[in-house]
């Protein structure tokens, strides 16, 4: 967070959601964990990371939510501020695609060992969103990012800006 204080307008806002924090993990639940845990023994919390901020930025009126990955970058941090034009031409969803990411599904790897070309995608890493106009949520599964955005992306809410790293 401390990379791009000061760089762009607007507050920015960190909660810990760590172990040490045990309202996340215990008095927090969302309806989406409960299903999905009934369904799978996959065991991570950025779903719920992820929610929370929604639910958050619904509740306060954010109108810009960037969900930003501890591991991605973005190079050029003008490109987060044309992001932000994207939502104000009328896009729910912005996304920076990130390129050469060791994180692809093991599908695209695949595909890309056989000789295929594998570009960049968008997702949940670097990803800005109108919390007030989107009304999905993470669901506790793989890919649950493109799950989010299958809606946005059918109805041509969805632009790309930029890229990450």
């Amino acid at each position: 967070m401390d990379r791009y204080r000061g760089h762009l307008p607007g507050r920015l806002t960190a909660v810990d959601t760590s172990a040490e924090q045990p309202c996340f993990e215990h008095d927090l639940r969302f309806e989406a964990d409960s299903i999905s845990h009934r369904l799978s023994s996959r065991r991570s919390d950025v779903s719920r990371k992820r929610n929370l901020a929604l639910l958050l930025a619904r509740a306060s009126g954010v109108r810009r939510l960037l969900f930003l990955d501890d591991d991605v970058a973005v190079p050029d941090r003008g490109d987060v501020r044309r992001a932000t034009g994207g939502l104000d031409q009328g896009f729910t969803t912005v996304g920076l695609p990130v390129g050469q990411f060791p994180d692809h599904s093991v599908v695209c790897h695949a595909h890309r060992l056989a000789g295929g070309a594998q570009d960049g995608f968008i997702g949940a890493g670097a990803l800005l969103v109108d919390p007030q106009r989107i009304t999905s949520f993470f669901p506790d599964i793989y890919n649950e990012d493109w799950l989010f955005i299958l809606d946005e992306v059918a109805a041509g809410a969805v632009a790309t800006v930029g890229r990450a790293v």
